[in-house]
């Protein structure tokens, strides 16, 4: 098992990539005039975040107690 602070810097290595990943995708569709594809993955990229601040809270919340 790894390490407690290498799974953290992992996990955020992998959230940058998909990030970036996300980013190109964007520029992509921007590009090639597909703005409904652009607008779904927008959205997608929005709820994730959402779903990723929820569990933020949730693991903070699970800490404090």
């Amino acid at each position: 098992m790894l390490p407690h602070a290498l799974q953290w810097c992992f996990r955020v290595r992998m959230l940058k990539s998909a990030e970036h990943a996300l980013h190109w995708v964007l520029h992509y569709f921007e590009e090639k005039k597909k703005f409904g594809l652009k607008d779904m993955v927008e959205k997608l990229k929005d709820e994730l975040m959402l779903l990723g601040f929820i569990s933020l809270v949730l693991v903070l919340l699970q800490h404090v107690q």
